[in-house]
């Protein structure tokens, strides 16, 4: 009762406390749903597929996923469809652009189909080289298209395993960015004195303040979620294991697979460079084995282990796959692990300190020019 008549006799305080009342309700309304939102939002990042927006596909108009593309061409392959016509069956299921379409091209001219296949070593795409990979005495190997299939199914997998870990912290930053604009709107809405002190000098250099820190605290927020969720591997042993791997299964040998990893990064073409140029396998992986990087070191000991030892070369690249998978999970792990204790400089530094430039501080300017010795006059 005492507060009411407190109230009364102040309409500063009245308004102080309707618009407390009035946030709380909010809060209290808004808070279930909030997180029945971002319950939803987790399950439809797990089950939805991406649309072609990570690494393995960019610009990607077709409505099919490269491991679609993969596991039709290998079963098409295997009905005994010659490769020149599962080819050209099955290449609209990926984008429309190069080299694909230079290899549509190729393949209904009277272009052999190793000549056609050969356009896709000297590209960059991810899917071009695994492609170049699988061909094998003038055909694809089912094998390795299975493969390859189920080397991109890992890899969108486990980058989905990351955007669902990241969406929780990805959405309360975008809260708390968005909620004090919201709050300073439902203050101006129900303050007259809130609407009439937004002339002054004070609150304008508040407020941009305020507005500088939150749009920089987005910023940061947001660079610090894409680099967690960022599908870039770990070292380009992996992607060297991935090829060595499908080149295996289409019936190459360990030395051959090695010049073949000239299509799939630098690393990969200084190592067949060496090849080719006369050197061991041993002196080729020779940067491998000296790397600062634990997974590169065991993949080059295993395929020096395997070629002096005379183990089977299918057994060495199963191996290295299962390890491959097990580098790269703890990799994405360790970014997901990190991410909170790196969103916490921007929320310290810029979010929470525009919060209060943004809600707290036109509040107080707002009741302080009710006196109007605090603030300098309105701008006319």
């Amino acid at each position: 009762m005492a507060m009411f008549a407190l109230c009364i006799q102040k309409p500063c305080m009245f308004n102080v406390v309707l618009f407390l009342w009035v946030v709380a309700a909010c809060m209290w309304f808004l808070t279930p749903r909030v997180f029945r939102v971002a319950d939803t939002l987790c399950t439809r990042q797990r089950t939805v597929p991406r649309e072609h927006g990570t690494s393995i596909t960019t610009h990607s108009t077709s409505p099919h996923l490269p491991e679609e593309f993969f596991d039709a061409l290998a079963r098409s392959l295997r009905r005994q469809t010659s490769t020149r016509d599962a080819l050209v069956e099955h290449l609209h299921m990926l984008p429309s652009e190069p080299p694909w379409t230079h290899l549509y091209s190729q393949l209904h001219s009277d272009v052999a189909v190793d000549a056609a296949l050969h356009v896709l070593r000297q590209s960059t795409n991810e899917i071009a080289t695994l492609v170049a990979m699988c061909a094998t005495h003038g055909g694809l190997a089912p094998h390795a298209l299975d493969h390859a299939a189920h080397i991109l199914r890992s890899q969108r997998h486990a980058q989905q395993s990351v955007v669902t870990a990241t969406a929780q912290a990805q959405l309360t930053m975008r809260i708390l960015t968005v909620l004090p604009f919201a709050v300073l709107v439902v203050a101006a809405t129900f303050s007259h004195n809130m609407r009439s002190a937004f002339t002054s000098p004070a609150m304008m250099m508040v407020l941009v303040l305020g507005l500088a820190l939150n749009r920089l605290g987005a910023w940061w927020v947001s660079r610090v979620i894409r680099h967690a969720t960022n599908a870039r591997t770990l070292t380009e042993s992996v992607a060297l294991v991935d090829a060595l791997c499908v080149a295996v299964q289409s019936g190459h040998s360990i030395v051959d697979s090695c010049l073949m990893w000239a299509w799939v990064n630098p690393l990969g073409a200084r190592i067949a460079h060496s090849v080719s140029q006369g050197a061991t396998l041993g002196e080729a992986l020779h940067e491998m084995v000296h790397s600062s990087h634990p997974f590169d070191s065991v993949v080059a000991h295993t395929l020096l282990a395997a070629q002096s030892d005379g183990l089977p070369v299918h057994s060495t690249a199963a191996m290295l796959a299962a390890e491959s998978r097990k580098t790269q999970e703890a990799h994405f792990q360790t970014r997901v692990q990190q991410l909170p204790t790196k969103l916490s400089l921007p929320l310290v530094l810029c979010v929470l300190p525009s919060f209060g430039l943004l809600v707290v501080a036109p509040l107080l300017l707002a009741h302080l020019s009710r006196f109007g010795s605090f603030l300098p006059s309105p701008i006319t």
